[in-house]
């Protein structure tokens, strides 16, 4: 779930213990931040090119949509069905096939299975931005 599931869990759980540490973590992500600002320029790099931000953008919206409608398919079978357990059910292809097609797809694309579209692109995107990097370092140390 990422640093907002920690955050949203550590909040809920323990609630003293994250009024205590949330301070420090917000101190030691501060100066990561600053000692990776400081420390890009005498690389010769950049850590963040147009490429690779557009790239992360995009995955990131994707992953966004992605999971959100897989999240719907499972409460849309879920209303339709009325079993949470998958070897109870039997199988949603005969029952649902729309939903099942649907499923299997966004699957897919969770995965980045080049079958669907949907994150083939942001990949290629921060492919070239890797390529572009490493040609960088290549001419940097082929000296």
């Amino acid at each position: 779930m990422g640093a907002y599931g920690l955050i949203r869990i550590n909040m809920e759980l323990l609630p003293h213990a994250h009024s205590l540490f949330s301070p420090w973590l917000m101190i030691i992500g501060t100066i990561q931040i600053i000692y990776a600002s400081l420390t890009s320029p005498r690389q010769r790099i950049s850590p963040i090119t147009d490429t690779g931000l557009n790239g992360a953008i995009l995955q990131i919206i994707s992953h966004g949509f992605i999971g959100a409608t897989l999240f719907f398919l499972a409460g849309t079978s879920y209303d339709r069905i009325r079993l949470v357990y998958l070897d109870k059910m039997g199988g949603i292809g005969i029952p649902m096939p729309k939903i099942f097609t649907l499923f299997s797809s966004f699957s897919m694309a969770s995965l980045v299975l080049p079958v669907i579209g949907i994150g083939v692109y942001q990949d290629f995107v921060l492919s070239l931005s890797v390529e572009k990097v490493e040609a960088i370092l290549f001419k940097f140390f082929d000296r």
